[in-house]
């Protein structure tokens, strides 16, 4: 989070040696490290690679940004073609090897969008609920309900606990999804009182792939 997060030794160095900074542009989780990238390198280009990218706002409190852009594959393909034009400025000489490597990437990335519209369009129940709004762009992208019990980044009072739960029972989702990152063991309480089928993921892994597959494949019919 801006008030937790502190880059280690290694990934200011990296910083100092570098010329451009592809930021994600998520006002309020990249504040405070933008501030002090200006400060400490004032010749650091920061560019925003999501600047076209239609961003979802309330969820994490006031108006600021959904961070969690990298939940839907339509996102990282407009990331990666973003990365692509300001790589190809920055070494010309490179260009051509950056425009192979991004079809590649892009290609891999159609192929996740289409497998998970493939398994959503194919499941009868489209809502899920999750303790921490992380996903969603991936529910805006697949035409999805998400559930989450923190919402705009406030805290949840044991009588506002006590009503989601019962909205969220109420409405039957498929399956309640709980982060490595966020609180696992307090989402596995509230699922055994909704009485809905778990599933762990982690938004942070370095198999992204495989986790997007994982999430879509929630939601396959059960037999």
């Amino acid at each position: 989070s801006r008030s937790t997060y502190a880059p280690a030794v290694g990934a200011l160095s990296a910083t100092a040696r570098s010329k451009v900074w592809l930021a994600m542009g998520t006002r309020g989780f990249e504040e405070a490290i933008t501030e002090n990238a200006k400060s400490s390198f004032p010749d650091l280009k920061r560019v925003d690679v999501s600047a076209g990218i239609d961003k979802i706002r309330g969820t994490h409190g006031g108006d600021e940004t959904d961070p969690h852009l990298w939940s839907s594959p339509r996102n990282m393909r407009a990331i990666a073609a973003a990365t692509l034009r300001e790589l190809s400025t920055l070494r010309p000489d490179r260009r051509e090897a950056y425009e192979e490597a991004a079809r590649r990437l892009d290609r891999q990335l159609a192929a996740i969008d289409d497998s998970i519209r493939n398994i959503v369009n194919g499941s009868g129940n489209r809502t899920f609920a999750i303790q921490h709004p992380s996903l969603s762009y991936f529910a805006r992208d697949y035409g999805m309900t998400q559930m989450a019990f923190e919402t705009e980044g406030k805290e949840t009072t044991p009588k506002q606990m006590r009503e989601r739960i019962d909205k969220v029972r109420e409405a039957h989702p498929a399956v309640m999804f709980f982060e490595t990152e966020h609180n696992p063991e307090q989402s596995r309480q509230i699922a055994s009182q909704i009485g809905v089928r778990t599933v762990e993921i982690s938004l942070n892994t370095n198999d992204w792939p495989a986790e997007m597959m994982k999430i879509a494949n929630a939601f396959r019919k059960q037999r």
